[in-house]
This record gives structure tokens, sequence and C-alpha cells, in this order.
């Protein structure tokens, strides 16, 4: 029974649990909510206090479309402060076959001349979708001479707050309620 919790907490899906320990997904579900183990993404894992605070802030940074703090920190204070052009997400897509053998498409956060670089908490990093991504994406640089990188980008708050306030950075809607609401101690509204 702590394999269970152990397992999960350990980046294992839900699914992946169940098949090993013959049991339904439900079933573990249920008992992973039993012992109060929060499950984030229809079961993939738990979800950690750096995971909460970036979810769901997306919007517009000059012509880039962040969906995380953290991506929106690693443009302003890594990108633009050593200023590295990135082409863009859109411009690339790489083709990589999920967990159930599905073909799918995968556009990677930013491309450079260098790198292709995933930015996604460390947490993420074992799922099983974040590992298929991963080993077709480095296949994908590989070959176009690039290296593919994850990265766990730290949130540096004070810059994005100053290009808030000058109008810089637009939220979507979502984004902005979640922004005001997690990072409020930082606005003088």
């Amino acid at each position: 029974i702590n394999k269970i919790i152990l397992d999960y907490k350990s980046g294992k899906s839900i699914c992946l649990i169940a098949k090993e320990m013959k049991l339904s997904t439900p079933t573990i579900k249920r008992f992973l909510i039993e012992n109060h183990i929060q499950i984030l993404n229809g079961g993939t894992r738990t979800k950690s206090i750096k995971e909460t605070r970036s979810m769901g802030i997306s919007g517009w940074y000059k012509n880039f479309y962040f969906r995380s703090i953290n991506e929106l920190s690693f443009i302003i204070n890594y990108l633009e402060r050593k200023q590295i052009k990135s082409l863009g997400e859109s411009t690339f897509a790489i083709k990589y076959t999920d967990v159930n053998g599905k073909q799918r498409l995968y556009h990677p956060d930013f491309v450079t001349s260098t790198h292709i670089f995933e930015i996604k908490p460390k947490d993420f990093w074992t799922t099983d979708e974040v590992i298929c991504k991963k080993k077709f994406a480095e296949i994908f640089a590989k070959n176009l001479g690039l290296k593919y990188q994850l990265v766990d980008y730290p949130i540096i708050i004070e810059p994005i707050i100053n290009k808030f306030y000058n109008k810089e950075i637009k939220f979507t809607k979502i984004g902005k309620r979640k922004f005001f609401r997690n990072y409020k101690k930082y606005l003088t509204l």
C-alpha cells in the first residue's frame, strides 16, 4: 500500500501503477484520495507549490505566448538578458509517440540557434508525457545539430512585475486572475 504512494510521488502515472499492481485506475485514484494525496491532471501526479503558482498563468510578452510564469521568467531573465533570439515554438513541430502508442505533435517552448528548450518544473520530468516528448525531441534536435534541454527555470518575479506595470505583458483573462491571486504581495495597485 505504501508502494502506491511512493510510486505516485516519484512521478509514476496512476495508469502505470494500476497496470503494475494489476488493479483498476479508479481503485488507485480512490486509494490516493483516501490517503490525502492531491491528484493533478487527471491523475498523473501530485501538485507541488511551485506548479500551483506557475500553471495556468498565460499571456503574451512581445512576440511570445507563454503558458506559465516559469516560461515568462525564462524569456525575460534568460533569453532577453543574454540577447538570445528564439525562433518561437510554432516554428517546429516534433512528431512523437505517446505512452498509448498514439502519434502526436509536440511544439517545444523555445528554439534558438544552439538549443531546443523545454521549460518544466523538475517534478514534471519523470512523467510519462515528458519522458516520451524528450526522447523524440533529443533525436529531432540532434538531427538539426542542436541540443535539447529540459530547464526548471526559477520564477524571478521583480522584472516580471516591472514589465507588467509598463504594460509589456498581456495576460489572458484567467492568467491575469491567477497572477493577481498568486503575486498580489508584489503588486501595488
